[in-house]
């Protein structure tokens, strides 16, 4: 079963995304609604690190979409069995804007 491994970026990211919710919406619903279907994808990704949509063949990235919402971009880094998790991002956003980590 293959590792995940959180970008800075990354996890900033998705930890912000969560603070808005439970500041802005006046119920925490949303936010576990968030983090539940993160938590189930990435274990299925343990399982399954090929399910998510090619994005770069150069660079092996992929793509998983929660809640229809919300991306999470990843690499897949078999030498060392892991699962890189490089951005987690708003789908409504600019995508010009999608900055991924290469750490």
């Amino acid at each position: 079963m293959m590792r995940i491994v959180w970008s800075i970026s990354a996890k900033n990211a998705y930890r912000q995304t969560l603070a808005f919710w439970m500041q802005n919406n006046g119920t925490d619903d949303y936010t576990i609604a968030i983090n539940k279907q993160v938590d189930s994808y990435l274990s299925i990704l343990k399982k399954f690190p090929e399910l998510g949509s090619i994005i770069s063949s150069k660079y092996n990235y992929r793509r998983i979409v929660i809640l229809k919402s919300y991306s999470i971009y990843y690499r897949i880094k078999k030498e060392n069995n892991t699962i890189r998790i490089l951005a987690f991002k708003d789908n409504r956003s600019n995508p010009d804007n999608l900055n991924i980590s290469l750490i």
